[in-house]
């Protein structure tokens, strides 16, 4: 079996949430940010591309019990999602959320933080907040308003 045939293994039996289960739960919760952004669950063929020789692709190598195109591992469907949406040339709408949350949260955690509310006083709000955007209530400031702030 091939090394990403093993981490996929692993990956099932590790009992980590599978990709499919993370994009019901956001589409169930957040339907309408998840249209915004474009989030929807692949079909099979989009998970299980054939190599580009035409030979089987990389879930036809493993054993079909693991049932991979039912239960995908997170990083195997953000790089399928990839290319079947962006040709492989960059993330689609489930790995470009997990890596903006992931930068969010890494600078939430940091101290000081630019989401922390005296901060954003220090600064000046408006400076900010006019081109952030309200989303269900809360207020979600982009990555191009961080740097114009710090400009």
């Amino acid at each position: 079996m091939s090394i990403a045939g093993k981490n996929l293994t692993s990956g099932n039996l590790s009992g980590l949430p599978c990709a499919q289960d993370v994009v019901k739960h956001l589409t169930e919760t957040n339907p309408e940010f998840c249209s915004d952004i474009g989030l929807r669950l692949l079909s099979e063929e989009e998970i299980n591309t054939k190599f580009d020789d035409g030979s089987k692709s990389i879930l036809d190598t493993v054993d079909p019990d693991y049932g991979f195109c039912q239960k995908t591992p997170l990083w195997y469907y953000v790089l399928a999602e990839a290319t079947a949406i962006n040709n492989g040339d960059k993330l689609g709408p489930l790995g470009s959320l997990i890596a903006a949350e992931t930068i969010r949260g890494l600078v939430r955690l940091t101290r000081p933080s630019v989401f922390e509310n005296n901060l954003l006083r220090t600064w000046g709000t408006p400076k900010i907040i006019p081109r952030s955007k309200e989303i269900h209530g809360q207020w979600h400031i982009r990555m191009t308003d961080l740097l114009d702030a710090i400009n």
